[in-house]
């Protein structure tokens, strides 16, 4: 493997961020609509949404204006950064809908937070798949590196 395609598969990964940051606020509008997640929960959930965003926007455009070549190491954590906070996000939500799940207002909303808690599940299953190729890129640089060296 070459600078370029540890720069191609890094940013594919944050291509990837899109998708999850998009599921994040379909599922924090949804459960609002069904009175899961009180007001307050919503806002900051949807704050925090926003402020990865803003993080995803930023990293891309780092390395869509610097050479990805010297600061890939750099992008790689801050790649591991997002996803982090991605993950943070879906923990959270998990958290509010199994203490919701326990007193349901009808039977419907207990079947759509058992889905929603499957589901955010799956995404966190999935999250550790990708901060596992997160880590074999870097390790996979530093030996390119210390081969280059």
């Amino acid at each position: 493997m070459n600078h370029t395609d540890y720069e191609r598969e890094l940013m594919e990964i944050v291509d990837t961020y899109w998708v999850c940051v998009d599921q994040n606020l379909r599922m924090i509008k949804l459960l609002s609509s069904f009175d899961v997640l009180k007001t307050n929960q919503e806002k900051k959930l949807l704050h925090k949404n926003k402020q990865i965003k803003d993080m995803i926007s930023s990293l891309q455009k780092k390395m869509q204006l610097k050479s990805c070549t010297k600061y890939l190491s750099t992008y790689l954590y801050e790649t591991l950064e997002v996803l982090l906070e991605i993950k943070n996000i879906e923990e959270e939500l998990i958290e509010i809908l199994e203490n919701k799940v326990q007193f349901p207002n009808e039977k419907g909303t207990k079947l759509l937070i058992e889905y929603c808690i499957c589901e955010l599940g799956i995404r966190l299953f999935i999250g550790f798949k990708v901060k596992n190729r997160i880590i074999l890129l870097n390790q996979k640089i530093y030996e390119t590196k210390s081969i280059n060296s």
